[in-house]
């Protein structure tokens, strides 16, 4: 799945822009993918998608019954979510949880790779979001490979001065993931994940034991924040040295957005004094960014179902959300391994709500999460997280709340 924002000057205010992109006079998404008529119904109409036609024609599979306006059908994507104590004739759900059935032959193939890419020329982007790149490990080898070369063909496609991000999504094959990394995320230049896809990415670069994805069930401060800081640490090395000229092309991750249950954080390389600064794109509003992905997360979690359209302005988030939640972000001292640590603390005023440190010129900002007691819906926080935080660290309209 690729998606495509172009960014709208918004007059709406503060945390509007969590939930609603407006667009003046043209689509605001791109879309390219296996949308049918029942699952487009649903969608927004500022999101323009691709009929089968289009995608066939450049994948040399055009059929004579085809026409310029035939839609797909709807690929299965089945998400089934229930709360605990859930029952089910005899049977009674011990916790909450999600059961994902999918059929998705079109982006398992990534076959609107190059349509959208096409079509994204002339739609005047300003971020391009890249996600699904896991559908690829049930593929053979081959075909996964070539076809993660043919993402990295069409990102060399698009201008340094457009932010690509890449959202990373569970992948059980480590050594498909190290080859994600090696390929894709040196040509990216923000990535998004969560706890399990962080351990992984720490796996896949470190070769540690297996054994060490235990922490990363409930992360600390402390490990998420070794792992981001190791994480720009192999990054960096790719850029220099003798591995320099293999990267000469290529863009330079300079933000990582990690997202967990009881808080956010944000690892941002500073630009301005990089010697790589060409390569390196300008992140800007790092703490409003990490601030505005965990308040959609609480939003989105606790929202009713029955009021969908509800102002999320200061006083209707108070009223609506705040009695619902709760802040699960222990106190805990997080070492900088350089003399100095930091005190974490959201539960008290002595310490700032968003902590933010610097270390070996990356810019690290925490935000807690106030986790709702009694979660609506959980499936697609993590893109709701990523895309808002994405937003607003590309400048878009956010106040001090």
């Amino acid at each position: 799945i690729s998606i495509l924002y172009s960014r709208q000057e918004s007059e709406e205010k503060t945390l509007n822009i969590f939930c609603s992109f407006r667009t003046v006079g043209r689509p605001g998404f791109l879309r390219r993918g296996a949308v049918g008529t029942q699952l487009g119904s649903m969608l927004n109409k500022s999101i323009s998608l691709a009929t089968q036609h289009e995608v066939a024609s450049e994948n040399g599979t055009t059929s004579s019954t085809d026409t310029t306006t035939t839609p797909f059908e709807d690929e299965v994507h089945l998400i089934l979510e229930y709360p605990i104590m859930s029952t089910w004739d005899s049977i009674v759900s011990p916790r909450a949880n999600r059961i994902i059935l999918t059929h998705d032959i079109t982006n398992s193939e990534l076959k609107t790779l190059e349509p959208f890419h096409k079509a994204a020329a002339s739609f005047g982007c300003q971020l391009y979001v890249i996600s699904g790149l896991h559908l690829l490990e049930g593929q053979p080898d081959a075909l996964r490979t070539q076809r993660l070369h043919d993402v990295v063909a069409a990102i060399r496609n698009i201008p340094r001065t457009i932010p690509v991000h890449l959202e990373l999504a569970s992948v059980g094959d480590v050594h498909f993931l190290r080859e994600i990394i090696d390929t894709v995320v040196h040509e990216v230049d923000s990535i998004g994940l969560n706890e399990q896809e962080l351990g992984m990415f720490y796996l896949a670069i470190s070769n540690s034991d297996p054994s060490l994805m235990h922490i990363y069930t409930t992360p600390t401060v402390q490990a998420s924040y070794d792992t981001l800081r190791y994480m720009h640490y192999y990054i960096n090395a790719n850029f220099t040295g003798d591995n320099a000229q293999q990267h000469v092309n290529s863009r330079r991750l300079s933000r990582i957005h990690f997202h967990y249950l009881q808080y956010h954080m944000v690892a941002v390389r500073q630009c301005d004094a990089d010697e790589h600064k060409d390569q390196t794109f300008c992140w800007t509003n790092n703490a409003a960014s990490v601030a505005a992905g965990s308040l959609v997360a609480t939003i989105q979690a606790c929202q009713k179902e029955d009021d969908p359209d509800m102002p999320l302005d200061e006083k209707a988030y108070q009223s609506v959300v705040l009695d619902y939640v709760n802040l699960l972000l222990p106190h805990q001292i997080l070492d900088l391994k350089n003399g100095q640590v930091i005190e974490i603390d959201p539960t008290t005023n002595l310490q700032p709500i968003v902590p933010v440190w610097t270390d070996q010129g990356v810019d690290y900002t925490l935000a807690p999460v106030l986790v709702c007691q009694n979660p609506l819906k959980t499936v697609g926080l993590g893109d709701a997280i990523s895309t808002t935080g994405l937003v607003v660290a590309l400048g878009g309209t956010t106040t001090s709340t």
